[in-house]
C-alpha cells in the first residue's frame, strides 16, 4: 500500500473503533471526544503525534521531547516482547493472598481446634492439602484475567491474546492522548472477539484503585494470581494501588474467625445486661455546655504536644484511646471518654496493670466495640462501660462503627456527641519526619511499625512500603498502605457522621491531610477564647445523655429479629449441604459450577441472617480461589479423588461455622424468653 492507502485505513480503524467504544465503553468513548475537540480547537496542543516512519512501520512523537517512543520497527518490537510470555502462573504476576505452609503433624491437631481459633489453622485443611497436592510447575490451563499495563501503538495485544487466551483483558494507559493513538493502528472490536476487553485509561490513582477492586470483588474466585504484562513504565504508577488493596482485603483486615467472636461476644454482653449504645449518623447527643472535644490518638505528635494538651485539659471534652492513658495519667492529664477496639487481652499489662490509680476508670465514659475481651471489660466499672457495635448486631438498628484502626472510629463516636468544634491531635497516619515511627516513642511495640525506602513491589508489605501524600502541616508525608486505608474509611466517616459541617473539625496533627478537616498548628491555636469546664458533674451528664440512646436488655424486635436469623441460617445449611451433597462426584467444570452457586447463595440478600452470611463469605474469600487455582493447574491427576477430598474439608467446616451461630442465636433466643416471662 502507498502512504496514502495506509493513512485512510488508519482514518478507517479510528472511526470503526470510536464506534465499538460508544456501545462497549460509553464513558471512555466521551472522554476521548472532548479530547478530540479540545486537539482540533487548539484548546490543547497534542503531546504525542502518529508517524509512518521508513515506509514500514507506525511510530509516536513525543512533541516536547522530540523524541520517538518506539525508535525502532514496531511490529518487530511487539513480536519480540511477546515471544516469552507463558501461563506459569507464579511469574510476572500479583498474588493476591497471604501464602502459608504447614509443617507434618499440624493436620491432626487442626481437627480439633476451636471454630474461633486463628484463621491460619482454620484454612489449615484446604491450603495444607492443595500445596501438597499441587504440581511443581505452576503451569495454568486457562487465565481467566490479564492485566496489560500499557498499550502504546496496541501492536503488542493481539500477540498476547493469541499466546494467554484469556477471558478478561483489563487494558490499562494512564495516558488518554497515547491510547488515542492506538485507535488508528489496532482493530479493539476484533480484539474483543472471543474475550472481554475492559478499558482503564486516563484513570487517576483512586479511579482506577476504585475500578479494579470492583471488578477483583466480582470475579475473585478466578484470581488467585492475576496475571499481568508490563509494556510501558508510566503504567507502574498503578501498581502500588493494585498490591494496597489486595493487601488490604475485607478478609485478610478482619477474618471469618474474628467476625464470629465478635458475633458471640456481642450476644454476651447484651445476655449479661451491659449498657449498648447506638450509633447511627448525626444522632444529636450534644451536652448542654456546647464545649469543644479534642480527641487523642497515638501518632507522633500527640508526645510533641503533651504539655499543650496538660495546660488546656480543663477547656475541652477529652476523648481518648485506651493506648494512652497511662502517659495520661503519668502527665496527670484526666480524659472524659475512653474509647477501645481491639479485642485482646494485652491491654490488661500494658494499660490496666500499668496505671498508678486502682480507681481510674471510676470517673470517665468508656466506650467500647462489642468484641472487646470479656476478661478487661470485668476489671472495668459496669455503669460506666457503653458498648457499641462493631461488626454485627444482636440489636436491631442499633448501628455499627467499623473500621481499620482505633484512630478513626474514635473520630466517628466524637461525632456522633455533635460538638460544634473537634480537635483533633496524634491522628498523624503517617510516619514520624525524624524518627521513621508511627507511633510517638514508648507507644506499644506491637502496633510500632517504621517505613522502608529499599521495599519493592515484590515484597510489598501493607506497613512497611512507602508512599507519599498531601501533608497537614507540611507539603507531603511520608506514610504507608495502612495507613492509606485509614485515611479513606476517615473520609467515609466524615461523610457519615458530619455531612452537613456542623461540626467544625481542626487537625493539629503534623501527618496526612484528611479531607474537610481544617489544618491547624498548635503555635497558632488561641485557647483562651474557652472558657475552662467544670467537670464536677460531666460523667453523670454524659451517662444521662447516653441513656436515651442506649438499653440493657433484648427488645420485642431483637427477638422477632433473632428468630428470623435462626429460621433462614437453617434454610441456607440445608441448601449448602444439599448444593455440596449432589457434587461428590462430579467432572472439575460441575464442581466448580456448584461452588459458583454456593457463593451466589450466600451472596443473597433476601437472608435474614446477613451476619452468618458475611462471615461465610469471609471464609470463602480466602478458601474458594485456592480451589478453582487448583483444579485449573496442569498435571492434576485423578481428580475425583481430589474433589472428593476437599470437598469434605469444606463441608466439614462451613457446617462448623453454621452451627456455631445456630448455637449462638438460641442463647439470644433462651435470654428472650426470660424477659418474655417477666412482661
Amino acid at each position: 500500500m502507498n502512504n496514502q492507502e495506509i493513512e485512510l485505513k488508519a482514518i478507517d480503524n479510528y472511526v470503526n473503533n470510536m464506534k465499538f467504544l460508544k456501545e462497549h465503553s460509553p464513558q471512555l468513548h466521551r472522554k476521548l471526544l472532548v479530547l478530540d475537540e479540545a486537539l482540533n480547537s487548539g484548546v490543547i496542543k497534542s503531546k504525542f503525534e502518529l508517524e509512518y516512519r521508513n515506509n514500514e512501520y507506525f511510530d509516536i512523537l513525543d512533541v516536547e521531547k522530540n523524541s520517538w517512543f518506539y525508535g525502532i520497527n514496531s511490529l518487530e518490537h511487539a513480536k519480540s516482547i511477546t515471544k516469552d510470555i507463558d501461563l506459569d502462573a507464579t511469574k510476572n504476576s500479583f498474588k493476591t493472598f497471604y501464602e502459608f505452609h504447614y509443617e507434618d503433624g499440624v493436620m491432626e491437631k487442626v481437627k480439633n481446634v476451636s471454630i474461633l481459633s486463628s484463621v491460619v489453622f482454620g484454612n489449615a485443611p484446604i491450603v495444607d492439602y492443595i500445596n501438597n497436592n499441587s504440581p511443581e510447575q505452576r503451569i495454568l490451563k486457562q487465565i481467566f484475567c490479564y492485566l496489560i499495563f500499557g498499550v502504546g501503538l496496541g501492536f503488542h495485544l493481539p500477540l498476547i491474546k493469541k499466546n494467554i487466551g484469556a477471558k478478561f483483558y483489563l487494558i490499562i494507559e494512564p495516558q488518554l492522548e497515547i491510547f488515542r493513538l492506538s485507535l488508528f493502528t489496532i482493530n479493539y472490536e476484533e480484539l474483543n472477539i472471543g474475550n472481554q476487553l475492559m478499558f482503564f485509561i486516563g484513570n487517576d490513582k483512586e479511579t482506577f484503585a476504585l475500578r479494579f477492586r470492583e471488578f477483583h470483588d466480582k470475579a475473585y474466585l478466578y484470581n488467585q494470581y492475576i496475571k499481568f504484562f508490563l509494556f510501558s513504565k508510566t503504567s507502574e504508577i498503578y501498581f502500588e494501588q493494585i498490591q494496597s488493596m489486595l493487601s488490604s482485603q475485607g478478609h485478610t483486615m478482619f477474618s471469618y474467625e474474628r467476625m464470629l467472636y465478635s458475633m458471640a461476644q456481642t450476644a454476651e454482653y447484651v445476655q449479661n445486661g451491659f449498657n449498648f449504645m447506638k450509633v447511627n449518623a448525626r444522632m444529636n447527643l450534644k451536652l448542654a455546655n456546647n464545649a469543644p472535644y479534642l480527641m487523642l490518638a497515638g501518632g507522633p505528635s500527640f508526645k510533641k504536644n503533651i504539655e499543650f494538651v496538660k495546660k488546656n485539659q480543663d477547656k475541652f471534652i477529652i476523648v481518648t484511646i485506651l493506648s494512652l492513658v497511662v502517659i495520661l495519667e503519668e502527665y496527670g492529664i484526666q480524659p472524659d471518654i475512653i474509647t477501645n477496639y481491639d479485642d485482646s487481652e494485652v491491654f490488661i499489662d500494658i494499660v490496666y496493670k500499668k496505671l498508678k490509680n486502682e480507681n481510674y476508670f471510676d470517673d470517665k465514659i468508656i466506650i467500647l466495640s462489642s468484641h472487646v475481651n470479656r476478661k478487661f471489660v470485668s476489671l472495668l466499672p459496669k455503669d460506666n462501660i457503653y458498648f457499641f457495635n462493631a461488626l454485627f448486631s444482636s440489636k436491631k438498628d442499633y448501628g455499627a462503627v467499623t473500621g481499620p484502626s482505633i484512630g478513626e472510629m474514635t473520630y466517628a463516636l466524637s461525632l456522633i456527641f455533635s460538638p460544634n468544634e473537634l480537635y483533633l491531635l496524634g491522628l498523624d497516619l503517617a510516619h514520624d519526619p525524624e524518627t521513621g515511627k508511627s507511633h510517638f516513642e514508648g507507644y506499644n511495640e506491637e502496633s510500632q511499625f517504621s517505613v522502608d525506602r529499599d521495599a519493592s513491589i515484590e515484597k510489598f508489605s501493607l506497613r512497611r512500603n512507602v508512599m507519599k501524600l498531601k501533608g497537614n502541616l507540611r507539603d507531603e508525608v511520608e506514610t504507608t498502605a495502612v495507613y492509606y486505608i485509614s485515611i479513606k474509611q476517615f473520609d467515609v466517616f466524615t461523610k457519615m457522621y458530619n455531612p452537613d459541617k456542623k461540626t467544625i473539625v481542626y487537625n493539629l496533627s503534623d501527618g496526612a491531610y484528611l479531607k474537610d478537616v481544617i489544618p491547624l498548628e498548635i503555635k497558632d491555636f488561641n485557647t483562651s477564647k474557652y472558657m475552662d469546664i467544670d467537670k464536677t458533674n460531666l460523667k453523670d451528664e454524659i451517662r444521662d445523655l447516653l441513656s436515651n440512646f442506649s438499653s440493657k436488655q433484648f427488645s420485642e424486635e431483637d427477638i422477632i429479629v433473632n428468630k428470623e436469623k435462626f429460621d433462614d441460617a437453617n434454610k441456607l445449611k440445608e441448601k449448602c449441604n444439599n448444593i455440596l451433597l449432589s457434587i461428590k462426584h462430579s467432572s472439575i467444570d460441575e464442581y466448580l459450577i456448584a461452588l459458583e452457586n454456593l457463593d451466589a447463595e450466600f451472596s443473597k440478600s433476601e437472608y435474614k441472617c446477613g451476619d452468618l452470611n458475611s462471615a461465610i463469605l469471609n471464609f470463602f474469600r480466602y478458601n474458594l480461589p485456592y480451589i478453582f487455582y487448583f483444579f485449573n493447574l496442569k498435571g492434576i491427576k485423578n481428580p475425583k479423588s481430589h474433589i472428593k477430598k476437599i470437598n469434605k474439608n469444606l463441608s466439614n467446616k462451613l457446617e462448623k461455622i453454621i452451627d456455631f451461630y445456630l448455637r449462638m442465636i438460641e442463647e439470644n433466643l433462651k435470654e428472650e424468653n426470660k424477659i418474655e416471662k417477666k412482661h
